[in-house]
């Protein structure tokens, strides 16, 4: 039998002492969405009970505090990322050997955002080598592809410096494949520190994913573009023009499209696939760095990668002698 006073006070509970320390527990522990899930499915059960319930002002009272406190996660997770720029550690005494751009669609300009950050990152580790991931869905070419270009035009950068992944096609491809091009080229050996560059909002799903791909052995740091959503980025957000998948997130919004709710929108889109939307593929096993294992679930269950036999034909040899040495 549910204990139904014992839900009350949970409630109440939380909404009391959720606090700016609670949320950096749970986004460090990457328990974020949990309490996000623990907040819809608690406002969906208290809505089925207001019904039948004597007591429906008590129950609209519980409503609104678990509407609250969702309302306060996602300011603290907007606050958080436009005050820090690295997740994962300080970058005093980290000297990477690797630098990891993750490419995105550039309708907002977060793909340039990104390009500019990676520029920068690269001239103060001027010697790390700079692996840049994305395929993507451009006409003009891959996301690593087009951030190559602009990288080589805008900075005079060496494309000898250059490594190129175009097969991924989300977070966890990124990683993925990143890992494996670098195992396949026999350089993988010889990292062990790997900065990641993204969008700020990005940072934390792309270092949980990255860390649990590559491993305890990588000391892995990300870091984001300077926060940048402001109305002016934004101006053009709500037009006809911009492309479907922007056009979901904020098809609820109608004439609240504004700069605001559209921040909010995103944050919350963010937190809710922060680790939900991967969990299937980062938890396999009890040990991280299983890319044999994750590989093949994508392959196997996932759409964007089920009939990718490219890809299947260019990394089996690397998977075969990683199988092997497992078997061994």
């Amino acid at each position: 039998m549910k204990n139904y006073r014992g839900r009350f006070k949970k409630i109440k509970t939380l909404y009391d002492n959720y606090t700016q320390d609670t949320f950096h527990e749970q986004l460090d522990a990457g328990i974020l969405d949990n309490q996000f899930e623990y907040i819809f499915k608690e406002s969906s059960w208290l809505e089925k009970l207001k019904r039948v319930s004597e007591n429906k002002d008590q129950i609209k009272q519980l409503m609104e505090m678990l509407l609250n406190l969702k309302e306060r996660i996602i300011e603290f997770y907007i606050n958080y990322f436009k005050h820090n720029r690295y997740i994962g550690g300080e970058p005093e005494n980290f000297n990477p050997d690797i630098i990891i751009g993750l490419g995105c669609n550039n309708s907002l300009g977060l793909l340039d955002e990104r390009i500019d950050r990676i520029g920068e990152i690269s001239k103060i580790y001027s010697n790390a080598k700079v692996l840049l991931s994305g395929g993507g869905f451009e006409l003009d070419g891959s996301e690593a592809s087009i951030m190559a270009r602009k990288l080589i035009n805008n900075y005079s950068f060496d494309g000898d410096r250059l490594i190129l992944e175009e097969d991924s096609m989300d977070t966890v491809g990124n990683a993925l494949f990143s890992k494996l091009l670098l195992r396949s080229r026999k350089e993988l050996e010889d990292i062990r520190d790997i900065l990641v560059v993204t969008s700020p909002f990005h940072a934390v799903r792309a270092r949980a994913l990255f860390r649990n791909i590559f491993g305890n052995d990588f000391k892995i740091l990300v870091t984001g573009h300077p926060y940048h959503l402001t109305q002016e980025n934004f101006s053009g957000y709500c037009d006809v023009g911009m492309n479907e998948g922007h056009r979901k997130l904020i098809e609820n919004l109608g004439e609240e499209c504004d700069i605001e709710n559209i921040r909010k929108t995103i944050a919350e889109h963010e937190i809710r696939a922060l680790y939900r939307s991967n969990k299937f593929f980062i938890n396999l096993g009890e040990n991280t760095g299983d890319e044999t294992s994750i590989f093949y679930e994508l392959f196997l269950y996932d759409s964007i990668y089920s009939n990718r036999y490219d890809i299947l034909r260019k990394y089996r040899h690397v998977l075969e002698k990683i199988l092997t040495l497992e078997e061994g």
